[in-house]
């Protein structure tokens, strides 16, 4: 894969890219919020897409680094991964216009993700509010987080079949990898620079979690994809960083992450078949020194943090009914309360998306109101992928996904044994199938219909882009 160069056809890819952005920007804009950004904004969004089309054919680094740093963009109506999709589909077509690229057929790969995709656009044709679930009663309001549901959606599904003709081989997993890495020390980097990110404790409400922590998982799944158990055991300063980076993302108190990111080890060995009874053997060890610390907890000085002892609830009994947030409250039972009557009384589309009415969605987003649900906000998290499915698009959706999710995973798990260990492509198509095992796993205890779906697809279409390496190359021996 050459470097880019400058040139008359760069230089009109960049000019071209300043005023497709400009109009695509401001197009979603108007449609999520019924106004347009200043035009200091708008050129900031353009500018980074005319970089990207500058990078011709490594235009797709955009979008791994953006899901990578996972943070919100000042000033901008996006997240960085949603911002990464949208400047992905966007270069995309202009190439594809521009002829830099062939019109390349649907891989037969995403096909299990159609389905999906369909019911969700139909439900959304026929919900009741119709396409007006774009606009918004005002700026800022919450009442624009049902189109801003819809759009995540379709960014990442857009995203996902641009990736699908994507071709990397070992070069661009080098590359690839560079960029995993810049993308997870940026995020921890973030902790240092942003006050908002860097928030702890709020002690007015003993609220204990400390989510800024999870900067630190991008880095032990990073670490866990390069590097082996016995490498890691045999290395005093691998073995650090994998402790250093599990300490804080437990200290995160988010249990649902803090035990996917103990797992890790687990995914790996399944991921490669190597190492399986070596995993088991260490884990075990890893339980009884954290069961021995807990048991000290309190004796002699030592203390274990609330956020900590938050995420070790899940199995140490002796932290639950403590007053520790999310822990001695009935909100998940409520919600999932809800979710049942929704699929009862409407089994085949469930609340009919993401409406936005007063009555029965509103208390979803914090507005403070909403009938026996008053006060619970959670922003359509239903704290369960199969009750977010089965509630919002009804039970034929929850079925569409456990589709696309069990496709995904037996292709994740069939390229899997062909990777060679050591190679750069084997380690970027580690982490992102350590991703998508991890999504599969916490969606027992989180899930959004919108969110899950996103780093589903994402996370399965960086996949699909690194086997697409490896079926072009045994297309060229063969011939």
């Amino acid at each position: 894969m050459s470097k880019p160069q400058v040139s008359s056809t760069r230089i009109s890819q960049f000019v071209f890219g300043l005023l497709f952005l400009f109009v695509a920007y401001s197009a979603v804009r108007t449609m999520m919020y019924g106004s347009t950004r200043s035009a200091k904004q708008v050129a900031f969004f353009a500018i980074v897409f005319a970089v990207v089309m500058w990078l011709d054919s490594l235009y797709w680094i955009i979008l791994p680094l953006c899901m990578t740093l996972q943070v919100t963009i000042p000033g901008l109506p996006f997240n960085s991964t949603e911002f990464g999709c949208l400047a992905l589909a966007g270069v995309h077509l202009v190439r594809t216009c521009l002829h830099r690229d062939p019109v390349v057929p649907l891989n037969r790969t995403i096909l299990s993700a159609i389905p999906l995709m369909a019911w969700i656009c139909l439900i959304w044709i026929l919900n009741p509010a119709g396409m007006n679930v774009l606009s918004s009663f005002g700026v800022g309001e919450m009442h624009s987080m049902g189109g801003r549901f819809y759009l995540k959606i379709v960014f990442s599904f857009v995203a996902l079949c641009c990736l699908s003709t994507v071709r990397l081989g070992e070069h661009g997993c080098k590359l690839l990898f560079r960029v995993i890495i810049i993308g997870a020390l940026l995020s921890i980097a973030l902790l240092f620079f942003s006050p908002e990110m860097a928030r702890t404790a709020d002690e007015t409400t003993e609220r204990v979690s400390r989510y800024h922590l999870l900067a630190f998982s991008g880095l032990y799944s990073v670490l866990w994809s390069r590097y082996s158990l016995k490498d890691i055991l045999s290395s005093l300063k691998l073995a650090l960083m994998a402790l250093t980076t599990a300490l804080a993302t437990a200290a995160s108190g988010k249990r649902s992450v803090t035990a996917s990111m103990a797992l890790i080890p687990i995914y790996r060995a399944l991921l490669t078949r190597k190492q399986r009874w070596l995993t088991v053997v260490v884990g075990l060890v890893a339980f009884i020194l954290l069961s021995f610390a807990v048991s000290l907890d309190g004796v002699g000085g030592f203390t274990i943090p609330r956020s900590a002892r938050r995420s070790l609830s899940m199995i140490y009994p002796k932290y639950r009914g403590k007053g520790i947030e999310g822990l001695h409250d009935t909100f998940r039972t409520e919600v999932h309360a809800y979710a049942k009557e929704l699929i009862r009384q409407h089994p085949w589309v469930g609340r009919r998306g993401f409406r936005m009415d007063m009555d029965t969605s509103v208390w979803m987003f914090g507005m403070g109101f909403g009938g026996p649900y008053a006060g619970h906000a959670f922003s359509g998290n239903w704290h369960g992928a199969f009750w977010a499915y089965a509630a919002d698009f009804g039970i034929p959706c929850l079925l569409f996904y456990l589709f696309f999710v069990w496709r995904s995973l037996v292709f994740t798990f069939r390229y899997a044994k062909e990777m060679p260990i050591g190679t750069a492509r084997c380690t970027c198509f580690l982490f992102y199938g350590m991703q998508l095992l991890h999504t599969s796993v916490i969606m027992f205890t989180s899930g959004h219909s919108s969110l899950t779906t996103e780093q589903c697809m994402l996370n399965f279409g960086m996949l699909v882009a690194i086997t697409n390496g490896i079926e072009s190359e045994k297309t060229a021996l063969s011939v």
